[in-house]
Formats: structure tokens, C-alpha cells, sequence
């Protein structure tokens, strides 16, 4: 067999060829890389529709957290004001100790009075800040979501104008599949070897004897 197919492939023997299977073949082959392309491209459309729906999901839970932020402003001064309760009773310590150090009563009232100066301070720009903060928490959140579901409706409505010119195609094949315009010419049965043509062998005079 490996003989006869090398004579085959260099034109020493005759060949049997069956040119309507061989369009079924080339049929199937085409058809074949057609749905393994679909198959990868679907593949891919799925995994990025799982992508934006983990994407919206995690927008929403943002969305309910974002009105309990914390705030490192509102931190910090909660730590002055423990240093202004350790500054006021060391300075009461040193008040009520057996043997005064005014030199160290001194120091401490600085440090009082630092402390009280700097947390006071803090603790005005937060009422001042925090009621006019929380006021724009709705505003700033609509106008951020505008903004987002704008650009999200552009993508929409392309989407769905590629929808429906792909429906429209769909459609369209499907009517021209029902009056046959894609079906494949059909013999009425396999043509039997005696009526299947037979290439003949180039320079038979010259081929070698098996």
C-alpha cells in the first residue's frame, strides 16, 4: 500500500477520484473550522458577560457601604483628645504631689494647654466639616452614578443595534435555508467504482514495473 501510494503521489499509478465526495469533504472540513472559531469566540463572550456581572455586583456593594466611610480626620481627633486627658491629669498630679515642681507644673500647663489648643481646633473644622459632608453624600453619589449609567446606556443601545442587524441576518438565512438556497447538489446515490473516474499515470511508458 505504501508502494502504490508513493507511485500515487509521484503520477506512476493510476488514482481513483470521486470529485462530488471529495466536495462533501471539503464541506465538512470548512465546517468543522467554522464551529471551532464559533465555539472559542462564544467561549470568550461568556466569560466577559461573567466578568461584568462580578464588576456590577461589586459597584452595588460599594454603593451600600459607601454611606458609613471612615474617617481618619475623625480619628485623629479622638486621639487629641486622649492626649488632653493625659496632659490634664498629669498636671493634676503634680498639683496634688507632696512636694510641688512648679517648674514641672509649668511644663505641664504647656502641654495642657497645646493639647486643648490643638484639639479644639480639630473638633471645630469637624463640625464644620462633617454635616456639610454627609449633606452631599447623595448628590455626589447620583451624580457619580449619571455619569456611569450614561456611558453604560451608550454601550447598551450599541449592543443592541448589533443585536438586532445580527436577528435581521439570522432571519434572513433562515428563510433562504427554507427555500433551499444552501442546500448542497445531492447525487442519488454513491457512484459505484466502475463509473468513478480514473486519472491516468503520467509517462506510463517510463514507469517502473512493480
Amino acid at each position: 500500500m505504501l508502494a502504490n501510494n508513493i507511485l500515487q503521489n509521484l503520477g506512476k499509478a493510476d488514482r481513483t477520484i470521486d470529485d462530488v465526495f471529495d466536495e462533501y469533504d471539503a464541506n465538512f472540513t470548512r465546517q468543522q473550522t467554522n464551529a471551532n472559531r464559533l465555539h472559542k469566540e462564544v467561549s470568550n463572550y461568556l466569560r466577559c458577560c461573567r466578568a461584568l456581572h462580578g464588576a456590577s455586583k461589586g459597584l452595588y456593594e460599594t454603593l451600600i457601604e459607601v454611606y458609613e466611610p471612615e474617617w481618619k480626620k475623625i480619628d485623629k481627633r479622638g486621639r487629641k483628645l486622649v492626649d488632653y486627658d493625659s496632659q490634664r491629669h498629669q498636671l493634676e498630679n503634680l498639683q496634688r504631689a507632696s512636694r510641688r515642681d512648679e517648674y514641672k507644673i509649668a511644663r505641664a500647663r504647656d502641654a495642657l494647654e497645646t493639647a486643648r489648643t490643638t484639639y479644639e481646633v480639630l473638633n471645630k473644622e469637624l463640625y464644620e466639616e462633617l454635616p456639610a459632608l454627609y449633606d452631599q453624600r447623595i448628590p455626589n453619589v447620583a451624580s457619580h452614578l449619571q455619569t456611569l449609567y450614561a456611558a453604560e446606556a451608550t454601550v447598551m443601545a450599541e449592543f443592541s443595534k448589533v443585536a438586532k442587524e445580527v436577528e435581521a441576518i439570522a432571519d434572513k438565512l433562515t428563510k433562504e435555508c427554507a427555500k433551499g438556497t444552501y442546500k448542497v447538489k445531492r447525487t442519488a446515490a454513491p457512484r459505484p467504482l466502475s463509473s468513478v473516474e480514473a486519472s491516468s499515470p503520467q509517462n506510463t511508458t517510463n514507469s517502473p514495473s512493480m
